[in-house]
């Protein structure tokens, strides 16, 4: 049964199938019934050992397990907490988890050693806070001697040798540590024998299965120290870093060791010499192995002397003579990408006002044609600076009316004065017998007067039609004179455009472009 628990809690299942799996046994009351088991007395040793790993596979990665975990008690006076009543396995109120931890990474117990170091890892995993904090933990090593950090005794015992879990448990302690922490990675250089360590690790020859895997972290703990190192230590900066390992190790020879590191995940063995990693630490190891490879690799190597000091006198001035030629021909090609830049912006100006210009010309031309239109229609009434027959005609017409006229008038005035004799006459005459005989003549005087009257009226009219006539003339004449004006002035525009024409369109031969020839000419004398 607990078998199957840990199958569906397997690291190597889909995070989110994994993930499913521990909240649903958190919520069914399967977490707390392990944990009773734990708790309980009387359980056999196999059953409490896959019992203690089957509840870590269910709380591992998982927040809320984790803390259901840390809130279970023990049954002891006073209560504790159940992970410490585990990692003590007796009732000792002075000795904290920390102190465990540590007690466990420097026993004698290679096994103890690597439990130890995991256990520690997973407290520093996404957790730097924890990470700096721990940079502040000391060591009394021994009465009398200053303490030490705990970096600094961890880094001792791994340069001590030792067995290969204990080794394996430091590297990936002190990998996980200094991952993402420039504070970490900064007090780690600080060391001085942390770098000739780990540079004389990885430049070793090759050596059986397990010293390869040794040789590997410590290519990975040197990768790392290079990709997060924000150069405060200046005796090894990233460039010093990177310099020291192309010189001492060489890239291919550490890419090679690199690779030779993390490759179970899982806790499976049959022995406890087989105990190799842990799963948390072969995702850190594939989540910064890439980045690792690119921060060396970016710094290719460079040749100490270039190719120009096995070269003779003669062979050096000649390179420098090529030197100068190609600097002249680059200066020269730049001067003329420049130029021709130019060039181009100056067509496609020219360009532009050629096509505006024919537009205007175009434009000029239908005006031209409306005014010759025009002119045609007022042609008619003649030359402004020759009178038309038609006037001279209708003038002298009018001096013959008005000479008539004035007849008429001396004509009318002398029988109104015969009439007014005639009258007195009449009245003095009346009773004279002689009257009646003169009436007729008095009738046929009236009858004339009133027909001149008539001619003179007629007269008149005709005389303000010849004024209306001669206005209309006048308006005609002031017209054709404004169109003549308007004309000219559109044949001195027409020339200055023909001159424009011709001085772009001799401006773009010379830039060396082609030039259609307009096939109609504007002919500026037919205007004239």
């Amino acid at each position: 049964m607990l078998q199957v628990v840990r199958t569906l809690v397997s690291p190597s299942s889909p995070l989110n199938v994994t993930s499913s799996c521990q909240k649903a046994m958190n919520q069914s009351g399967l977490l707390e019934q392990l944990t009773s088991i734990l708790m309980a007395s009387g359980i056999p040793a196999d059953i409490l050992t896959e019992t203690i790993n089957t509840v870590a596979e269910v709380i591992r990665g998982h927040h809320n397990n984790q803390e259901f975990f840390a809130s279970v008690n023990a049954p002891s006076t006073p209560p504790r907490p159940a992970y410490m009543m585990l990692l003590t396995s007796a009732d000792i109120t002075s000795i904290t988890a920390g102190q465990l931890l540590c007690g466990g990474l420097f026993t004698g117990e290679a096994l103890s050693n690597w439990f130890s170091a995991v256990a520690l890892s997973h407290a520093l995993v996404d957790n730097p806070t924890q990470k700096e904090q721990l940079l502040r933990v000391q060591l009394a090593t021994s009465v009398g001697n200053p303490p030490v950090s705990l970096m600094q005794q961890c880094t001792t015992i791994l340069q001590q040798g030792g067995k290969l879990p204990t080794r394996l448990g430091l590297l990936m302690l002190m990998s996980t540590w200094l991952a993402n922490c420039t504070l970490a990675v900064m007090q780690f250089l600080n060391i001085p024998t942390s770098v000739p360590y780990l540079t004389s690790q990885v430049s070793l020859a090759e050596g059986d299965e397990h010293e390869d895997i040794v040789q590997g972290l410590c290519a990975f703990l040197l990768g790392i120290c290079i990709e997060f190192n924000d150069d405060s230590v200046p005796s090894f900066t990233r460039d010093a870093l990177c310099q020291l390992l192309e010189k001492r190790v060489g890239l291919e020879t550490f890419v090679d060791k690199l690779s030779e590191a993390a490759q179970r995940p899982q806790l499976k063995y049959k022995h406890p010499s087989e105990v190799f990693f842990d799963y948390e630490f072969c995702r850190l190891f594939k989540s910064l192995e890439g980045l690792i490879i690119k921060a060396v690799q970016q710094r290719p190597k460079e040749l100490a002397n270039g190719p120009e000091c096995n070269m003779s006198d003669a062979q050096h001035g000649l390179l420098q003579r090529y030197k100068g030629l190609i600097r002249d021909q680059d200066e020269r090609i730049e001067s003329l990408t420049s130029e021709l830049e130019t060039l181009h912006k100056e067509y496609t100006q020219c360009s532009s006002e050629l096509q505006e210009l024919q537009g205007t010309v175009q434009q000029l031309r239908d005006q031209n044609s409306l005014l010759k239109a025009q002119r045609a229609a007022v042609g008619g009434q003649g030359d402004s600076k020759s009178p038309s027959p038609e006037f001279d005609h209708t003038k002298k017409e009018l001096e013959d009316l008005r000479k008539k006229h004035e007849e008429l008038l001396q004509v009318l005035e002398t029988l109104k004065d015969s009439q007014r004799g005639e009258k007195e006459r009449t009245t003095a005459e009346v009773s004279t017998a002689t009257m009646p005989q003169e009436l007729p003549e008095a009738g046929d005087a009236v009858g004339k007067v009133t027909a001149l009257e008539e001619q003179v009226a007629s007269l008149q009219k005709e005389l303000e039609d010849l004024k209306a006539v001669k206005e209309e003339k006048e308006k005609l004449e002031t017209e054709l004179t404004n169109l003549k004006k308007e004309q000219e002035d559109l044949l001195i525009m027409l020339t200055e455009q023909d001159s424009k024409i011709n001085k772009y369109t001799t401006r773009l031969k010379e830039l060396g472009e082609e030039v259609e020839e307009d096939d109609e000419e504007i002919n500026f004398d037919e205007y004239d």
